[in-house]
C-alpha cells in the first residue's frame, strides 16, 4: 500500500489544519487543535451534543459535526481516544446552560476519557450525561449486547440526538432517544485486508490473499469467522440474516421494540 504523507506523526495535525482552512466559517478549532465546534446550531437546541474518537475513520469524527448533528468534536490520534482535554474544550464551548451529551463508540479509551472528562466539567458546574454506542453485533453477544463496539450504528443514534436536541428537548429525553436508537441499531462488517497505521508503518494485521473476515472491527479486532471470499450478493444476505435476526418481532410486539 503506498501514501503521500509529509511526516507520519503529523498527520492528524495536518487534517485538522486542512478542516479549518476549508471550513473555517463553519467550524471553530479549540486551543488544543484536537477539538472541531459548529458554529451553526438550531435557536431552539438547548442541549449541547459532543461526540469524539480517534482519527483514521474518516468522515468520523469531524464530519459527525453540524445542524442537526453533534455540536462538536474530539480528534484523538490515528486509532486512539482523545484524551480528556479537547473533550473537555469541546464541551465547554458548546454548553448552553443545560448541559452537555457526550455519544462516542464503546471502546476502553473512549469510555476513560470521556468519563474522565464528565468527572471534571461536573465539577466545573456542567451537567454530562454519556453514552457509549455499541451495536457491531459481531463484538458480544446478544445477551451483553452493552460490550459491543460502536461502529457504523453511531452515526444514526447522533442523528436521532441531534432530532430530539433541535427540537428544544431536555439533556434526559436527548439522552433517551440516544438509547432508545441504540437499542434499536445493529451493524455488521466484512474486512477483505488490512489498513496501514501511518506511525507505525505495517499492516495492522494478516489477512491471506483471497480470504475475508466476516465481523471484523474497525481497527482490526477480530470477527466472527475468515473464510474464501464470496459473493457479493451471499455476503449480503448473510449479513443480513445476522442483522435480522436480532430485530425479528418477538412476542407480537414491531421490530421497533414499540
Amino acid at each position: 500500500m503506498r501514501k503521500l504523507l509529509n511526516d507520519p506523526f503529523e498527520v492528524v495535525a495536518e487534517m485538522v489544519d486542512g478542516l479549518e482552512a476549508a471550513y473555517g466559517s463553519q467550524i471553530a478549532v479549540t486551543p488544543s487543535r484536537r477539538g472541531i465546534v459548529s458554529r451553526g446550531r438550531a435557536a431552539s437546541r438547548r442541549v449541547g451534543i459532543v461526540t469524539g474518537g480517534g482519527s483514521g475513520h474518516e468522515p468520523a469524527f469531524f464530519g459527525y459535526v453540524g445542524p442537526g448533528f453533534a455540536d462538536g468534536a474530539a480528534l484523538g490520534n490515528v486509532f486512539a481516544s482523545p484524551s480528556a482535554t479537547p473533550i473537555v474544550e469541546v464541551a465547554e464551548q458548546v454548553d448552553r446552560g443545560e448541559g452537555v451529551l457526550f455519544l462516542y463508540g464503546n471502546y476502553g479509551g473512549d469510555v476513560m476519557n470521556f468519563s474522565m472528562a464528565s468527572a471534571l466539567l461536573i465539577r466545573s458546574g456542567i451537567r454530562v450525561m454519556q453514552h457509549p454506542v455499541a451495536d457491531d453485533l459481531a463484538s458480544a453477544p446478544a445477551a451483553r449486547a452493552d460490550e459491543r463496539r460502536g461502529v457504523a450504528g453511531g452515526a444514526l443514534v447522533l442523528k436521532v440526538a441531534g432530532a430530539r436536541a433541535d427540537e428544544g428537548a431536555s439533556l434526559d429525553d436527548v439522552h433517551a432517544a440516544a438509547a432508545h436508537a441504540n437499542a434499536r441499531t445493529r451493524t455488521i462488517g466484512v474486512g477483505l485486508g488490512p489498513c496501514i497505521v501511518p506511525a507505525a508503518g505495517r499492516a495492522t494485521f494478516d489477512l491471506p490473499e483471497g480470504s475475508m473476515d466476516v465481523g471484523m472491527g474497525v481497527h482490526g479486532e477480530a470477527g466472527m469467522a475468515r473464510r474464501e471470499i464470496g459473493r457479493a450478493d451471499d455476503v449480503a444476505d448473510e449479513l443480513l440474516d445476522l442483522i435480522l435476526g436480532e430485530l425479528e418481532p418477538r412476542d407480537g410486539g414491531s421490530s421497533c421494540g414499540g
